[in-house]
């Protein structure tokens, strides 16, 4: 009974700890799968970007921070990059990424009461999908994720098929190429 329960207890911790890698156990400390610190991951002050789990926190805020290539651009609470699809329209708003393109591009959904830093409150809105859900609007273009940002501050979405680009907080798209980390554009961390 003994050697039984110190297995169950020892396959619960292995289990635990696959858990917390596979979910990224090193979330906010800019340590990518490599080893090393991914592009876009870690503050430029070094300190960690986005210590709470986006799960929680990601569509409750949205901010402008500066990237170290890209300019201001604009997150949400989690510190996911935002991204903006030239298929869509601003005038009116209309989202036009569904189905299988919604699931490489999550669109932001837009939440009643979202704190917003850094941009004209004026500039934010939502539209209705087709799925009946709200989605975040700037500038009148909706807003989406990129599945394969690893982390806070990612911006591997940029210029994606000539189409998807890293919204400014105007909701204008950037041009320049990703590559380096946001840093803090003032005020607290993301993941507030």
């Amino acid at each position: 009974m003994r050697v039984r329960r110190r297995a169950v207890l020892a396959g619960g911790a292995t289990a635990a700890s696959l858990a917390l890698t596979a979910c990224g156990g090193s979330y906010g400390f800019g340590a990518s799968a490599s080893g090393g610190t991914s592009p876009g991951r870690a503050a430029a002050s070094g300190a960690p970007v986005g210590a709470v789990p986006e799960a929680r926190t990601s569509g409750r805020s949205l901010r402008a921070m500066t990237h170290l290539h890209l300019g201001r651009i604009i997150m949400d609470g989690g510190g996911r990059t935002l991204y903006r699809y030239d298929r869509d329209s601003a005038v009116p708003p209309r989202t036009t990424c569904i189905g299988g393109c919604a699931q490489t591009w999550p669109p932001a959904r837009w939440v009643p009461g979202m704190k917003i830093t850094g941009v004209n409150r004026a500039l934010v809105g939502q539209v209705r999908r087709p799925d009946g859900s709200l989605q975040l609007t700037v500038g009148g273009w909706p807003m989406y994720r990129y599945a394969r940002d690893l982390g806070p501050g990612d911006a591997r979405g940029q210029g994606q098929s000539g189409v998807w680009w890293v919204s400014k907080p105007s909701g204008a798209r950037t041009r320049a190429s990703a590559g380096g980390p946001a840093e803090n554009g003032g005020g607290s961390p993301p993941g507030g």
